[in-house]
């Protein structure tokens, strides 16, 4: 008896420190059926509780039975080969029916009785990949345009350009997406003309400069550079 309330007392704990796991947890067998998960995966599929879902499959909870079959089927995959894997997936709210996409952290192992289970930890990223969308519809957007335009975000960094910018600074896209605004200007350019435009800018206020603009690759240039909030 002290024995098995050691043992309840375990598994509490453990069921409340994955319950308060920012990641959806869940740990399956070969069969695919549920042996542990945690509230954020409860949610997901619209299950009463983690414990409800105690002994049940992808089947019980995804109503497309292709899909489900998939993620059992990609689980026995990864368990057979026995190697930790990164994937990349979609799923369905269970509530509302919504697509979402799931990066996953998928890790096999042998329980003590020798049967193959398979942990695994995904993390929602539907709300990063819209962005990665929405960006790559502006930048669509900013291409056509003649005027040097570019998206910086409040910490600095190119988020987006259009051709036109990059021509006037002679580099490529890779070359500045995701790179420090002042590091691709320079350092005296930016202290003396777009450092104080900038701020005004990130506090809600349209604002502007007119100067010379020396580029090694293209030269000298008189330009009007015009910042505007966005939110």
């Amino acid at each position: 008896v002290h024995d098995n309330s050691k043992l309840e007392e375990q598994k509490t704990l453990l069921q409340n420190v994955i319950d308060e796991l920012p990641s959806l947890f869940v740990i399956k067998n070969y069969d695919g059926k549920f042996i542990l998960a945690n509230k954020g995966v409860a949610k997901l599929y619209n299950a009463p509780s983690p414990k409800s879902m105690i002994g049940r499959d992808d089947n019980d909870y995804v109503d497309i039975p292709k899909l489900a079959e998939r993620f059992k089927q990609n689980a026995r995959d990864i368990m057979d080969k026995g190697e930790t894997t990164i994937v990349y997936e979609d799923s369905y709210d269970a509530i509302n029916g919504e697509k979402r996409s799931l990066m996953a952290i998928k890790k096999p192992f042998i329980n003590q009785s020798g049967e193959k289970n398979i942990l695994i930890i995904a993390n929602d990223i539907t709300d990063i990949k819209r962005t990665e969308e929405n960006l790559r519809q502006y930048e669509k957007i900013l291409s056509v345009s003649r005027d040097y335009l570019a998206f910086v975000g409040r910490e600095g960094v190119y988020k987006a350009v259009n051709d036109t910018y990059l021509k006037s600074l002679g580099i490529s896209r890779e070359q500045i997406i995701g790179k420090p605004f002042r590091e691709i200007v320079g350092e005296e350019h930016y202290k003396r003309h777009i450092e104080n435009v900038f701020n005004q800018a990130l506090q809600g206020i349209n604002s502007s400069y007119q100067t010379w603009y020396h580029n090694s690759k293209i030269g000298k240039m008189f330009i009007e550079a015009n910042y505007y909030p966005y939110i």
